[in-house]
């Protein structure tokens, strides 16, 4: 009897011991890490004019200086996932675009406009919430701008960056009231990879991922028609340097303090594309000795061979040029642009001394 008892408790152990097992593989495979994707692809729908200069140097970036993305696009809430706590989801960027080559750190890909090219980057935030609508975690505070680059590839591909990864403090069950929010903030910048002509970027140029060792449910960022209007406008400056020399004037000339003498007028060609906003700055040393605008200091002012109550003035279409002031002059019509200026004396003192009268300044032609 005793022999038939501890028999009995044999059989009653095992048999506890099969239902444990059992019950941890079903908790397994319940809870692994899955996600559900909002979208089959997105398509940057903002419209955007990229201005690219005709005399551009080769791989320069176009647009805003700096180091920071010329264009920002965002948020896409891209993805809800589910998971066990502990699991890790990877999630970041790739692309399928022919890679050109590596600028400022930077790979850079070829578009379908010829000569433009494109550096990818984004930043990506996880957000776990109610089906309510409650936030209740929200990482990082402030998520990095990461650019594909060559390094942190996403699960091995070639042209990808892993962007961030985020561990489930919690277990998500896929039926539960809380999920993880993903969302996407995109950014490119724009090179000039060789001759540009105008024309727009469009088509399938970046893909996000997420997953644990391979993506779950990829999602293509396209862009939409007309987002990215790329548009070249230059001139070309026809005379980099000119000499304007003014008529030799007699001291016995100058009858007062604020008058102008003499003025020669010179002109500075320019070769442009029709549309081209066309500006000037004036560069160089303001007369001391008077307010008025556009008046220069004589070269080697000072100097005992140099005449003294005397400035050059520059002016356009009669107006004097205000120093280091951009002023917008015209839009061209495309060919060929002469802009007329006037050179002349300026007497800025009661006194006049005889002596050379020279004075230079550039003339910095912008145009857009």
């Amino acid at each position: 009897m005793n022999n038939s008892e501890l028999t009995m408790r044999k059989i009653y152990l095992f048999a506890n011991i099969g239902l444990a097992l059992i019950m941890l593989i079903i908790s397994s495979a319940s809870y692994s890490a899955t996600c559900q994707a909002f979208y089959t692809d997105v398509a940057i729908g903002t419209s955007v004019e990229v201005t690219v200069m005709r005399d551009l140097p080769l791989n320069t970036k176009i647009g805003p200086g700096g180091s920071g993305p010329t264009y920002v696009y965002g948020s896409y809430v891209a993805y809800r996932c589910f998971g066990a706590a502990g699991e890790v989801l990877n999630i970041g960027l790739s692309t399928d675009l022919p890679f050109y080559g590596v600028i400022n750190g930077r790979n850079v890909y070829t578009t379908n406009v010829p000569g433009l090219g494109i550096a990818i980057a984004g930043s990506a935030i996880s957000t776990e919430m109610s089906l309510s609508g409650n936030e209740t975690l929200r990482e990082p505070a402030n998520p990095p701008t990461s650019y594909i680059d060559g390094s942190n590839l996403l699960f091995g591909q070639a042209n990808s960056r892993q962007i961030n990864s985020f561990q489930f403090t919690k277990t998500l069950p896929l039926n539960g009231d809380l999920r993880r929010m993903y969302t996407f903030n995109l950014a490119v910048e724009f090179y000039k990879i060789g001759p540009i002509t105008s024309g727009i970027f469009t088509g399938k140029f970046a893909e996000l991922q997420i997953g644990t060792n391979g993506p779950i449910a990829p999602v293509g960022v396209m862009s939409s028609s007309g987002a990215f209007k790329v548009k070249t406008v230059s001139c070309s400056l026809n005379t980099p340097a000119i000499q304007v020399p003014l008529a030799d004037i007699n001291v016995i000339e100058l009858s007062g303090a604020g008058r102008a003498f003499k003025p020669k007028a010179f002109s500075v060609g320019l070769n442009c594309e029709a549309g081209t906003r066309i500006s000037v700055t004036m560069n160089g040393t303001k007369n001391t000795d008077t307010s008025a605008n556009g008046v220069l200091q004589l070269t080697n002012a000072g100097s005992p061979d140099v005449a003294t109550g005397v400035g050059i003035q520059v002016l356009y279409n009669s107006t004097p040029l205000v120093l280091d002031n951009i002023l917008a002059l015209k839009t061209s019509a495309g060919g060929q642009e002469n802009l007329t200026f006037t050179a002349q004396y300026y007497q800025t003192a009661s006194k006049v001394t005889g002596g050379a009268a020279n004075s230079t300044m550039t003339l910095n032609i912008t145009y857009q």
